[in-house]
């Protein structure tokens, strides 16, 4: 015992071998992105609920996302796991195919337009040619002959 440098204690701090402070990040959440594997990323808590979090943001981001669990002893469960870059992918299409369906409704209704509007622009030039075929002869000079306006050879 040294007690030059303590002299007024009168025993020796025992030393503890390890630490005994309880472990409480119970979830961590690991992640790793293909387009950078040497660095993936680690998140630990002891809130289920924010490590569910974590793990589907960084799932969205494009991330392989491994959830385990701590039951003690120095052992790791893995809950589950999340295919983020199946998950972006699934994403993906289903927004190529919405846009695809409403590109798809805006031709069918632009086709439609089109067909109504060709009907409508023929019917309105039968209606002028029918009212045209359909109206008396019209006196062209005051002799007191009628001439009709729509009978060929009126220069004779």
């Amino acid at each position: 015992m040294n007690r030059s440098k303590h002299p007024d204690r009168p025993f020796r701090r025992s030393k503890t071998a390890t630490d005994t402070t309880r472990n409480h990040r119970r979830y961590r959440v690991e992640a790793a992105w293909l387009s950078y594997p040497d660095t993936p990323s680690s998140f630990s808590t002891q809130d289920e609920a924010q490590a569910n979090r974590r793990a589907d943001q960084w799932a969205d981001r494009g991330a392989y996302v491994i959830v385990e669990w701590h039951p003690g002893d120095l052992r790791w469960r893995t809950l589950y796991e999340l295919d983020g870059p199946a998950r972006v992918t699934a994403r993906r299409e289903a927004a190529q195919a919405r846009h695809e369906a409403a590109q798809r409704a805006r031709d069918a209704a632009r086709t439609a337009q089109d067909t109504r509007t060709r009907a409508e622009r023929r019917e309105a030039a039968l209606a002028r040619i029918e009212r045209v075929m359909v109206m008396p002869p019209v006196p062209r000079e005051a002799t007191g002959r009628t001439t009709a306006r729509h009978t060929a050879g009126g220069g004779r």
